[in-house]
């Protein structure tokens, strides 16, 4: 935790040393948070007054916060870093003969791998470091590639929820009629006159009649077939 705590303090342009020096520093970073959180785990039962725990958990949400970004720079330079084709082309392709990328690096595959995921997810980075503080926390790089990927599947959820459900279509046709019926409740008053004479009455009750004729298609929880 020493080591990596006086990089900090003592080189403020740490993320400007190259990649073959931010590798190791790294590996350095990643003991050092792991041991802060062990340590913060424990900080109830240790014999330490409240500004020592205070600053403890200061302490080691830096060293979290110092490794993301170095991570960060990792991932952008190994993006950064050329391809090396190999020889040839098509079925008949021969390997280069030079290593695989991570390994020039000197990472393994998923460390490179998870290094570039940080550095493409700035929103995430900052989400965690934030969720970490909140609830007195350190900041991990296993947060924020777990972020990523709940992030991720969720819109593959919400794409594939859209996908799956029907497109509801109304055409000129349906929107006309549709029109026509608001038109009439909208006129139609919600209860009818009273005193009625005979010959009123039969009037109204007659085109009462040919409006619920006309709508006895809808008459029903399930959609009919009209075929008149």
């Amino acid at each position: 935790m020493e080591v990596f705590g006086e990089l900090m303090l003592r080189d403020p342009g740490i993320l400007e040393r190259p990649l073959k020096e931010l590798v190791p520093i790294s590996f350095v970073g990643s003991a050092a948070v792991s041991a802060y959180r062990s340590l913060i785990s424990k900080l109830d039962t240790l014999p330490m007054s409240e500004e020592q725990k205070a600053k403890t958990l200061r302490d080691g949400q830096d060293a979290g916060k110092m490794l993301l970004a170095i991570e960060a720079r990792i991932g952008e330079l190994s993006y950064a870093e050329p391809r090396i084709p190999p020889i040839g082309a098509g079925r008949g392709t021969r390997a280069s003969g030079e290593p695989p990328k991570h390994e020039r690096l000197g990472l393994k595959r998923d460390q490179m791998k998870a290094a570039q995921t940080i550095a493409a997810n700035p929103e995430a980075v900052e989400a965690v470091i934030r969720e970490a503080e909140e609830n007195e926390d350190i900041p991990t790089k296993t947060a924020v590639i777990n972020k990523v990927r709940y992030e991720r599947e969720r819109k593959w959820r919400e794409e594939a929820d859209k996908r799956e459900k029907p497109q509801i279509v109304i055409n000129l046709e349906q929107s006309k009629y549709i029109n026509i019926l608001e038109w009439i409740i909208e006129k139609l008053p919600r209860t009818p006159p009273k005193e009625w004479n005979d010959k009123a009455f039969a009037r109204a009750q007659g085109l009462a009649q040919i409006i619920i004729n006309r709508l006895e298609v809808f008459n029903g929880k399930e959609r009919r077939n009209i075929t008149e």
